[in-house]
């Protein structure tokens, strides 16, 4: 919850989202509190299953999850085709996305195989778009992420 909220304050202090009267405010809120509440939540339970389940649930539980994140992926990549502008290169919710694919691709370190960002072709391309700021970079690189979204450091 608090990662939306930081970022709803952000992006409307820095006129990064439409304004809270403006006709593409709904569609902002829900992509960016799906990202941010649905999504990051559920991709935290692949990442730390010790703080959720005993050792013997585990396993069972990751295979639940990746499912439930391939389905978390599918929605804004589908949203992204439909709703361009509110996904449009370096906008929030894309920002938010790519930051997710981005640990998808790097972990679990000992199960990455689940997540294949070729399978999302809308957030792919715009991941593309994204890789050329440097911004993007500079952050990638102070997190370990890499050069590419698909591509482990």
């Amino acid at each position: 919850m608090e990662t939306g909220a930081l970022l709803l304050w952000l992006a409307d202090t820095h006129a990064l989202a439409p304004a809270p009267d403006g006709a593409g405010r709904p569609e902002f809120l829900h992509w960016l509190f799906f990202v941010t509440n649905t999504a990051h939540s559920d991709l935290r339970q692949l990442f730390y299953p010790d703080q959720h389940l005993p050792p013997r649930a585990q396993a069972g539980h990751a295979a639940i999850i990746a499912r439930r994140m391939l389905r978390n992926f599918g929605l804004p990549d589908d949203a992204a085709r439909c709703l361009p502008d509110l996904f449009a290169p370096y906008s929030v919710p894309a920002a938010c996305v790519q930051a997710l694919a981005r640990w998808a691709v790097l972990y679990p370190k000992d199960r990455t195989g689940w997540f294949d960002f070729g399978s999302f072709p809308t957030l792919r391309a715009l991941a593309h778009t994204e890789q050329a700021r440097a911004a993007t970079t500079r952050s990638a690189d102070a997190e370990g992420f890499g050069a590419s979204v698909h591509r482990p450091p």
